[in-house]
């Protein structure tokens, strides 16, 4: 379990699924309720990559949680990021000039 004083870094395994990346990073946290938003975004961002590859980060700390997303390929649809963005805290969709795309989104989470 995370404490409050805690920052944990996850990274996805070769060959783990969001579903079972996400569980094991909620198996880590105080309360999963707040971070449900996340989940569902992330079935959304992952049905958007359209069979394209993808790595999964996370950093859990006691204000909330982060979620990145980095693939190759086509980005996704602008239409969709901006849905995204609107459903989050915070979401941020960096693209480098190889191709390179990183999307990230963040639960902030007031924790009294």
């Amino acid at each position: 379990m995370l404490s409050m004083e805690q920052e944990r870094k996850y990274t996805s395994d070769v060959g783990e699924d969001y579903k079972s990346f996400l569980n094991r990073v909620f198996a880590d946290q105080p309360d999963t309720e707040p971070l449900r938003i996340v989940s569902v975004l992330a079935e959304i961002i992952v049905t958007e990559l359209h069979g394209q590859s993808y790595q999964l980060s996370a950093i859990a700390d006691p204000k909330g949680l982060s979620l990145t997303v980095s693939h190759d390929g086509h980005p996704i649809d602008g239409r969709m990021v901006k849905v995204i963005e609107d459903s989050i805290d915070e979401a941020h969709y960096r693209h480098d000039r190889q191709g390179h795309h990183e999307l990230t989104i963040r639960r902030n989470i007031n924790r009294n």
